[in-house]
C-alpha cells in the first residue's frame, strides 16, 4: 500500500501540525493517535516515567532490599518478631503505594518493570540476610541458593500483587472522582 504525500507542516516538538489555514494538535489528548501528515496512527509509545517517580521507585527498592538484612543477625524473639512484622507491613504498604503512583503518574505498562525489580530487591536482600547470619557447617550460601529457587515465584507473585493493588486503587480513585465532576 502506497502513503500519499504529507503536505503538513509540523512544529519543532512535533505536538502541532499546520494545515495552511490553522494549528492543530498532532495528538489526541489521551496521547493514543498521533496524525502523522495523512492519517492518524496509534502510537504505541514509551513514555519515560518522571523524575519524581524514579527517585521514588529507587527509595521503594531500596527498602525492599534492606529490611530482610536489617533484621536477620538478631535471633528470633517476640521482640524481633513485632519490628519484623512491622517492617513487612510498612514494606506492603509502600509497595501498594508505589503502585498507586505509577498508574497515576506515568503509563500503567511500567507496573510490569517495577514488579521486575521489586523482585530482585527482595531477593537480594534475602540473599544477603542469609549470609549475614551463620548457619551450621557454614551452608550460608547452599540455603541463600536454595531459597532463591524456592522463593522467586511466591516473592514476584506478592511484589506484583501489591503493585496492582495500588494501580486498581488509582482507578477507583480517577473513576470516582469523574463522577462526582459529571454530577
Amino acid at each position: 500500500m502506497q502513503r500519499k504525500p504529507s503536505f503538513a507542516r509540523f512544529s519543532e516538538d512535533k505536538m502541532w501540525w499546520w494545515d495552511g489555514q490553522q494549528w492543530h494538535p498532532a495528538f489526541t489528548p489521551d496521547m493514543k493517535w498521533q496524525f502523522d501528515g495523512v492519517m492518524w496512527q496509534r502510537t504505541n509509545r514509551r513514555v519515560r516515567p518522571p523524575h519524581s517517580v524514579l527517585v521514588l521507585g529507587l527509595i521503594w527498592i531500596f527498602f525492599l532490599a534492606a529490611w530482610i538484612p536489617a533484621t536477620a543477625p538478631q535471633p528470633s524473639t517476640s521482640e524481633i518478631f513485632t519490628v519484623r512484622l512491622t517492617l513487612v507491613s510498612i514494606v506492603a504498604l509502600g509497595t501498594a503505594a508505589f503502585g498507586f503512583l505509577v498508574a497515576h503518574k506515568t503509563q500503567i505498562r511500567w507496573i510490569w518493570a517495577a514488579a521486575t525489580l521489586g523482585t530482585a530487591a527482595q531477593l537480594v536482600g534475602y540473599v544477603a540476610g542469609m549470609l549475614e547470619g551463620p548457619q551450621p557447617n557454614g551452608t550460608e550460601d547452599i540455603a541463600a541458593g536454595a531459597g532463591l529457587d524456592i522463593l522467586f515465584l511466591p516473592t514476584s507473585i506478592v511484589v506484583l500483587a501489591l503493585l496492582w493493588i495500588g494501580a486498581g486503587l488509582e482507578l477507583i480513585v480517577r473513576v470516582v472522582q469523574a463522577r462526582r465532576a459529571r454530577n
